[in-house]
């Protein structure tokens, strides 16, 4: 998830109000590792869908 101008720091404003009494004073910490979880779960499940799916692929002969 990406801010763009019309909606910068509406994710962050959200994240502040309901897991400020969370983290408390490190709540920069949290956001910086809520950011990195969500940029990785994306990136490691499609890229597992994309390897299991060429596998599939290969093996049925369809080729690319």
């Amino acid at each position: 998830m990406m801010s763009i101008n019309g909606n910068a720091g509406g994710a962050e404003g959200s994240f502040y109000l309901f897991m400020g009494p969370l983290f408390g004073r490190h709540l920069a910490v949290g956001l910086v590792l809520w950011r990195f979880a969500a940029f990785l779960e994306v990136l490691l499940l499609g890229g597992a869908w994309s390897v299991l799916r060429f596998a599939q692929r290969s093996a049925a002969g369809h080729g690319t």
